[in-house]
């Protein structure tokens, strides 16, 4: 299991930049992993390593 390194989470995720590639953490502070999150109008998928997949193409549910 992952963390963020935050204490405070004032939203349902928080946004980080790690290593160059945004993960994305619940309000527990737990890494998001294969699903989707919704930032600011727009839907990015969050991959099984926890990293934030934009501008690529990513099927879903046999989509």
């Amino acid at each position: 299991m992952y963390y963020s390194v935050d204490d405070v989470v004032s939203n349902a995720f928080k946004k980080r930049m790690i290593l160059d590639s945004f993960f994305a953490f619940n309000c527990s502070g737990t890494m998001k992993v294969s699903t989707w999150v919704y930032d600011k109008g727009e839907w990015y998928y969050v991959s099984s390593s926890g990293s934030m997949i934009a501008n690529d193409w990513v099927k879903d549910n046999g989509k």
